[in-house]
């Protein structure tokens, strides 16, 4: 199981004076960059790749639409990504590939780096099992869902229905459900698993890299 770090600066000084050790046992670091605006990204995203030289990059845009800071049009959408994946060379980009199905075929040079992504805040979708098949169908190299669940037995029918779709396709999946009653998910069968920065508080229900690495070590 790899550990994701994100990284959500807002100015070009936290990118400067972040300290590196703050990342120690992470396995890849992902960039937020919806803190910036569109032409801020590019400014700063040299910056931020010879910062973190020494991990992969998860580059994410998350737009408001699925629990980010800005709304984008596509072009813009289309032209970040594909000016990350060009001149940067991250590991692994994060796409919206349900709130915009566009994506998929705008980028399909680059499916070997894609992580086919849909946040839901509110609920577990009654369409999951189609929505892991569409993903499954343009064979990305990841697929992740975040999602939220009202009740312990939701999470585990989540959990089982993952379950079963790693039985029928080799694509890495990574099931978040967010908040404290789904924590469990961000450990059973993942490839990945998001941890927060030691000092950072949030209600998503994200382990410490700290708490993770001592958990797997009781498994």
């Amino acid at each position: 199981m790899k550990i994701i770090v994100p990284f959500c600066p807002t100015s070009e000084l936290e990118i400067d004076e972040v300290e590196l050790s703050l990342f120690e046992g992470a396995d890849i670091i992902e960039w937020r960059a919806d803190y910036f605006t569109p032409d801020g990204i590019i400014l700063v995203a040299e910056k931020i790749f010879k910062k973190f030289a020494q991990w992969p990059i998860l580059f994410t845009l998350r737009t408001s639409q699925e629990g980010g800071n800005f709304e984008l049009s596509e072009s813009v959408y289309i032209s970040i990504l594909r000016h990350i994946l060009i001149d940067f060379h991250p590991a692994f980009v994060d796409v919206e590939a349900y709130s915009k199905p566009f994506m998929m075929e705008e980028l399909a040079d680059f499916k070997d780096k894609l992580v086919y992504s849909y946040h839901n805040f509110q609920n577990i979708p009654d369409n999951l099992e189609k929505i892991l098949t569409s993903f499954a169908g343009q064979n990305p190299s990841v697929i992740k869902l975040a999602l939220t669940a009202r009740s312990k037995s939701e999470v585990w029918d989540v959990l089982m229905r993952a379950s079963l779709f790693r039985e029928r396709y080799a694509i890495p999946l990574i099931i978040v459900i967010m908040g404290e009653i789904g924590k469990i998910s961000r450990l059973v069968d993942s490839p990945w698993t998001f941890a927060r920065l030691e000092p950072v508080k949030n209600e998503l229900g994200q382990y410490t890299v700290t708490e993770i690495k001592k958990i797997l070590e009781l498994l």
